[in-house]
């Protein structure tokens, strides 16, 4: 969802972040994250979770809210065979729900 703010939101963000909270990545690494989300248009987490989940994500373009579209999954189900469909038919799903929430 930080790929929807303007840069200024987003330094606005990273300077409101404690230091002690940056113990997994330094602002600059989140700041070349936010700009391949811009980019890609897809944010994955994968292999990350203590839990196992994998993610992949795409901000969504909403008039009224920050908003973004999450496919969730077991480890070993978010594998490279199935990561090119999943991500085609996540930002194909996403563009049809940004469609259907613009009439809103």
């Amino acid at each position: 969802m930080l790929a929807n703010l303007t840069d200024n939101e987003l330094e606005s963000v990273i300077e409101a972040i404690p230091d002690g909270q940056w113990k997994h990545e330094t602002p600059d690494q989140l700041r070349k994250r936010v700009n391949d989300v811009r980019s890609d248009q897809i944010s994955e987490s994968l292999g990350e979770h203590y839990l196992g989940l994998d993610t992949i994500s795409t901000p969504l373009d909403t008039s009224f809210a920050r908003a973004a579209l999450t496919l969730v999954g077991f480890k070993g189900e978010m594998t490279p065979k199935t990561l090119p469909h999943l991500r085609r038919r996540l930002l194909e799903t996403a563009r049809e729900l940004d469609e259907t929430l613009k009439d809103i």
